[in-house]
């Protein structure tokens, strides 16, 4: 079963290694998304390799211990690989120096471990030793808290660009970072499961060994479809300006009036004539507006209006769009209750129609048809 599994896993990785190789060469559009491409091909080169020599040396069959000297430095370098591609994409821009050297510290280090460990036994490389069994564990140890720390950062961007979507762009969040989402995700199963299944008993072998395949799989395939298909919106999204910036005095020129102390404040009726006028206008009607354009629309500066967004309850720009067109939606449904939810969609300025569903239900607590059924029970009694 073992040789099985292990040359199983040796043709999918060298299949994955061909395919971030060779195909996303037609497609790739910028020199970031190029790198972390070939990062992520020596990783899955690398976990070929290591099942290629599982698989010829039988490691297995000799044991646990003797496997897990082979598997530990080849996963972390692995790895570390691909959080690095990740978080390359997510900042479109390389790791810093001191986050590569995490990683080159954990693998540097538990090899040097394992090395130690072999020599000052005096035992044979390939015998079952304590203080193998030792640094084994300890260099588990290293290896998941350095996936960790790999892990919590590229949630943290994951979050910063959410907030960069919601403060800046009229996008559906879910569809632009969904693949984002699932790969952070799949990294930091991979932090459980691959110290699970190298160390894994014969009976827990399979069961651990699939679902870390799995993991890796998948983790890859969300990468290739997010090359194969348009990346300029979340190139976009990765380098918005922070709308949680200071704002400037300039940035309130003329909307600042003094109170009744005679200190200053910001004065906002402007900006709130301004936004009367533009939804009037049916400006949040359209849809791929971001701030910085209905800023200009309204003829304030973003920064104003951020500033003014966040005395609001809706806070960010996406909430507060999203409001405007749920309220249009709203009186729409009710003037129009025969219009399909496609339709009413599309007039609201929503992208699909299960974004604008799913964004209804959260809004107003039922789903527009629901809605609509309460409409004409109300005219009925």
């Amino acid at each position: 079963m073992f040789r099985n599994m292990q040359f199983t896993a040796v043709m999918v990785m060298t299949l994955l290694t061909l395919m971030l190789a060779v195909l996303p060469q037609r497609v790739a559009r910028d020199s970031i998304a190029d790198r972390s491409r070939w990062l992520m091909t020596a990783g899955t080169f690398l976990l070929a390799v290591q099942f290629a020599l599982q698989y010829h040396l039988q490691l297995r069959a000799l044991g646990v211990t003797q496997a897990v000297m082979l598997n530990l430095p080849f996963f972390i370098l692995a790895t570390v690989l691909f959080s690095t591609a990740l978080l390359n994409i997510q900042r479109r821009r390389s790791p810093r120096r001191h986050e590569w050297m995490v990683g080159v510290s954990a693998w540097v280090v538990t090899v040097i471990m394992l090395a130690i460990a072999a020599v000052t036994d005096g035992e044979p490389l390939m015998s079952d030793t304590p203080q193998i069994r030792m640094a084994e564990i300890a260099g588990s140890v290293i290896y998941a808290l350095t996936q960790g720390y790999y892990s919590w950062l590229s949630q943290r961007e994951l979050l910063r660009m959410r907030y960069a979507v919601a403060s800046y762009y009229d996008r559906e969040m879910h569809g632009i970072l969904n693949w984002m989402e699932r790969s952070v995700w799949l990294m930091t199963s991979i932090v459980v499961l691959v110290p699970l299944m190298i160390f894994a008993s014969t009976r827990l072998l399979g069961i651990f060994g699939l679902l870390t395949f799995a993991a890796l799989f998948y983790l890859v395939i969300c990468f290739l479809c997010y090359m194969v298909s348009s990346d300029q919106q979340l190139v976009e999204i990765a380098e918005a300006p922070e709308s949680t910036q200071p704002i400037s005095d300039s940035a309130l020129s003329g909307s600042r009036s003094p109170d009744s102390s005679g200190n200053t404040g910001a004065d906002f009726s402007f900006i709130e004539s301004a936004v009367e006028t533009w939804v009037s206008n049916g400006g949040h009607l359209r849809q791929d507006l971001n701030i910085q354009l209905v800023a200009n629309e309204m003829h304030v500066q973003r920064a104003t209006l951020s500033a003014w967004l966040k005395t609001t309850e809706w806070e960010v720009f996406a909430t507060w769009l999203t409001h405007l067109r749920i309220e249009e939606a709203k009186k729409v449904l009710m003037e129009h209750p025969d219009w399909s939810n496609d339709y009413v969609a599309r007039h609201c300025g929503f992208g699909s129609r299960t974004y604008f569903q799913q964004k209804f239900k959260e809004m107003v607590g039922v789903p527009p048809g629901e809605f609509i059924s309460r409409i004409i029970l109300k005219q009925l009694y």
